[in-house]
């Protein structure tokens, strides 16, 4: 999933190692946070672009604070919807997957 923040694109991916960052280094629990959570989101979505940006081979240097000051508050809603897209997935994809 691609997003544009100040102008700089980047490609979200939601790996577990991406996951297991944010669960270690925010001391927050993924399925803890919401759309409330005004600085978790983006900094969840840090995260899955530092998957992406990894996943199709581009370096990576960016750090949280430098991502988030990126991010505005007119950002928030698009970082929480594909956020949300993200770890929901297709519903209907994944109920077809699980059927033997």
């Amino acid at each position: 999933m691609l997003i544009e923040l100040s102008g700089r694109t980047f490609t979200l991916r939601a790996s577990l190692g991406a996951w297991r960052k944010f669960e270690q280094n925010s001391g927050q629990k993924v399925a803890n946070i919401d759309q409330t959570d005004v600085t978790r989101i983006p900094e969840l979505a840090y995260y899955f672009a530092e998957a992406g940006a990894k996943a199709n081979g581009h370096t990576w240097d960016l750090t949280v604070d430098d991502f988030l000051e990126l991010c505005t508050i007119a950002d928030l809603e698009t970082l929480t919807q594909a956020v949300a897209v993200l770890l929901g997935g297709d519903q209907k994809k994944s109920a077809a997957k699980a059927k033997p």
